[in-house]
């Protein structure tokens, strides 16, 4: 009897036999033989290894953060014992593919997941794909892909090539991002050394550099870019530091004006009587006649009797454009007084013309 079960536990053992028809009598024997043969087996119901397949689909993916993709091991039938299963992942990062990762179906379970971050600097496609091993067969749908889209906000910022400094202007030069998505244009920011900051954010996808406009002469800024990417930008280069050169104007030479007269002394009427005298005031600028018209204040101080025909007081006097010199008369009159009157002319500063101080001021005396 012995010898009987033993050869049809072999005949089972080695696959000859389907199916059988166990009689009663051999019920307790059979029972042992056939746990002896499915010891170590990873499956109760058929002694057959699992055929293993996998498959993989994508997870969150919040913006600026990595992706991840989730991968799901199937082991048909389930395994008796838990099943280590050895799973190569490629196309997560530029520099970490390929990896091999060892998932485990549990004894009695059908399934086995892991998930895996994916770097988004660029559209990355992570394959999944069953390694063969010990204790499964690698099913026909022995590898899975799945495609993780860039997020812009992980694609390298512009790389700033050079900054030109002007007195007024910093030119920012720049290489476009290494990227799989599509640039639609570029912003460019600068801050001075005070925090304050603007941008042109409207710059063409083919641009690659931008003369930052009225800046001040000798001030330190930081500029950066960054790309857009239709309503989405990208991250900020790191802030260049950029020191705008000194101011190139030419400090404007203001003329020096002086005033003079042709003598010290008048006399409010002439022996001509009855026509009267007068004070030639002479007004003139040290520089090319002016392009336009220029005003020179002056002030008169009248002392003693009234024998001037202006009033004590500032008086505006007009150097006409193509001209250097003013020759003004004051109209003198008699004061039948013998006490002389002192008339003093003096040049006002103004922010029009430099005071010659050795000649802006002028004393007369006047007599009948």
């Amino acid at each position: 009897m012995v010898q009987a079960v033993r050869g049809l536990v072999r005949r089972l053992h080695s696959g000859s036999v389907r199916s059988a028809r166990v009689l009663p009598w051999l019920g307790a024997a059979l029972t042992l033989a056939l746990a002896g043969c499915s010891a170590g087996a990873p499956s109760a119901a058929s002694g057959a290894e699992p055929i293993v397949t996998v498959t993989i689909a994508a997870g969150g993916d919040e913006p600026g953060s990595d992706a991840t993709v989730i991968i799901t091991v199937t082991a048909d039938p389930a395994p008796v014992d838990d099943l280590e299963v050895a799973v190569r992942v490629t196309g997560t990062s530029a520099d970490m593919d390929p990896e091999t990762v060892t998932a485990t179906v549990a004894a009695g379970q059908s399934e086995a997941q892991f998930s895996v971050p994916v770097e988004r600097s660029q559209e990355r496609t992570v394959t999944a794909e069953v390694l063969a091993g010990s204790g499964y067969t690698v099913g026909g749908e022995s590898s899975a892909s799945v495609t993780v889209a860039a997020d812009p906000l992980q694609v390298a910022a512009p790389t700033v090539i050079s900054t030109e400094t002007g007195s007024e202007s910093i030119t920012v030069t720049w290489k476009e991002p290494d990227t799989s998505l599509i640039v639609t244009g570029y912003a460019v920011r600068w801050c001075d050394d005070t925090g304050s900051c603007d941008e042109q954010d409207d710059l063409a996808s083919d641009a690659r550099s931008y003369a930052i406009p009225g800046l001040m002469p000798e001030t330190a800024y930081t500029v950066q870019v960054r790309a857009l990417f239709g309503d989405d930008a990208g991250l900020w280069s790191e802030p260049i530091a950029a020191t705008t050169r000194p101011s190139r104007v030419s400090p404007v030479v203001l003329p020096l004006v002086s005033i003079s007269t042709n003598k010290e002394t008048y006399s409010a009427y002439l022996e001509q009587a009855p026509l009267y005298g007068s004070i030639g005031l002479i007004i003139d600028s040290d520089l090319a006649a002016p392009s336009t018209d220029m005003t020179i204040r002056i002030r008169l101080d009248e002392t003693g009797p009234d024998r001037v025909n202006k009033m004590s007081g500032e008086h505006d006097y007009v150097l006409t454009a193509g001209n250097r010199f003013i020759y003004i008369f004051l109209v003198l009159g008699p004061a039948f007084s013998a006490e002389p009157t002192t008339v003093t002319f003096t040049l006002l500063e103004d922010p029009a013309y430099r005071r010659n101080e050795s000649a802006s001021e002028v004393t007369v005396t006047v007599t009948d």
